[in-house]
């Protein structure tokens, strides 16, 4: 029995790594995890019984028979599935000279008994067999796992685990060899192989994770992204109701210019001229960028500013779009625009400004930004905020995101006064066009008390 329990654990282990393959060979799996497991042990338990018979022929017909049925679970052209099977049954041909090899290796040290040579060996090829299936999956769908998004405290505690396991190998070991029972060492041998597949089992966890994580991050830019262009067209029909109020009032306006120049001279008529010159350029003043989610992020971050009493300087010589998605342009920019008035709001009024630098040249998109801190360095950038698990994830998805392009970031704290230049390159590449002269547009400083 409890041989047949090894055997099953190993079958079950070879199921697994079937469907690993299957996943990422075929995908599109019919059946529910629930019910995918449920198959997954029921083929292991017939491997085992038809393994315990000891005929040769009858474990490989069993073999491609169990392989096959369980891909029916995946929807797929039946020429699909057959290739699957073939594959898979070449990756274990591949593995079995490796196997007869270390056979020998392990019948020579463990010669005293053939059944813990046996099962050490079917370890040995079921985490061979692993290793090659997971190469193929990666290769196959380009997936990479990156511990680099995982926070540090989970990173820590995932690494900790194959540590652990090791130390629990090791000792698993030292009983083995002490021990003069082989069923003792096959006892043994299952538990290190069932810590190798808890591992195995947490990476896939791991991975999942850190796809969520990253799904998570692009929901996060399209909201932001959303948000942008949501607060631009708000400001858009209130720019294009100051524009139709002018308009409405011009002609009255007018009429009234006429009358003042008959009746007052030409003094009240320039008066006049001068109040409808400061309405149409009132009107006019917080456009910033030709680009509609540029500009609707510099108008946010402006009126945030305003709010704060910060003066703002803005000056942007852009293409009129810019190929760089809204999303990425919300993170870039709106992420440095916080901080920036972070930092100025804790400066006594008079003292607060920031100064935003934006240009397009030779294929790349460059920006310059400079505003006003509180004396004193921070050479590594440390927060302020008494929140200290969420200082940081701006930066770090600045960075990602300049990253993506091919850019940099550079931060540096002067003393009283904090410098920010980013840089993306690739854009020229992406245009995958001429561009003529009147394609770009130049916004002045606009400067916001």
């Amino acid at each position: 029995m409890m041989l047949y329990g090894v055997r099953f654990l190993l079958n079950l282990f070879e199921m697994l790594i079937y469907r690993r393959f299957l996943e990422a060979y075929i995908g599109n799996r019919r059946t529910g995890l629930e019910l995918s497991v449920l198959i997954m042990g029921i083929c292991a338990g017939i491997s085992s019984f038809v393994n315990s018979l000891g005929n040769p022929v009858c474990n490989l017909l069993n073999t491609v028979m169990i392989l096959w049925l369980f891909s029916l679970q995946y929807r797929a052209a039946g020429r699909s599935r057959i290739f699957a099977v073939l594959i898979y049954v070449g990756i274990n041909f591949v593995t079995e000279p490796i196997g007869y090899v270390l056979h020998m290796a392990v019948v020579g040290v463990w010669g005293r008994d053939e059944m813990v040579s046996y099962f050490l060996l079917a370890f040995i090829l079921e985490m061979l067999r692993l290793t090659v299936v997971e190469i193929f999956c990666r290769k196959k769908t380009g997936k990479k796992l990156s511990f680099s998004m995982l926070p540090r405290t989970v990173a820590g505690l995932f690494c900790c685990i194959p540590f652990t396991s090791i130390v629990c190998c090791i000792l698993l070991i030292e009983i083995a060899k002490r021990s003069i029972s082989g069923e003792l060492v096959v006892l043994c041998l299952a538990v290190i192989f069932t810590i190798f597949i808890c591992n195995y089992l947490v990476f896939l966890m791991m991975e999942k994770y850190t796809e969520v994580i990253e799904k998570r991050r692009e929901e996060e830019m399209d909201r932001q992204k959303a948000a942008y262009k949501e607060e631009y067209y708000r400001e858009l029909e209130v720019y294009v109701d100051k524009i139709n109020a002018v308009r409405h009032d011009m002609k009255n306006q007018l009429l009234a210019v006429y009358d003042t120049t008959e009746e007052q001279g030409s003094s009240g008529a320039r008066r006049m001229i001068e109040g409808m010159l400061q309405d149409i350029r009132t009107a006019d003043e917080e456009v910033y960028s030709s680009n509609p989610v540029l500009n609707s992020i510099l108008k946010v971050k402006a009126g945030k500013a305003r709010q704060h009493d910060i003066e703002i300087g803005i000056e942007t010589f852009v293409p009129k779009k810019i190929l760089v998605a809204d999303g990425d342009m919300g993170i870039l920019f709106g992420n440095l625009f916080d901080n920036a008035i972070e930092a100025c709001d804790k400066m006594e009024q008079g003292k607060k400004y920031i100064h935003f630098q934006l240009k397009y040249q030779s294929g790349n998109l460059l920006l310059h930004m400079k505003n006003s801190k509180r004396a004193g360095n921070n050479a590594k950038l440390q927060t302020e905020k008494t929140d200290t698990r969420k200082h940081g994830r701006g930066l770090r998805s600045v960075k990602r995101t300049a990253e993506k392009y091919g850019g940099s970031l550079f931060l540096e704290d002067k003393g009283d006064l904090f410098e920010t230049k980013l840089m993306l390159t690739g854009i020229a590449e992406l245009l995958g066009c001429y561009i003529p002269a009147d394609f770009f547009v130049t916004q002045k400083s606009h400067f916001v008390t």
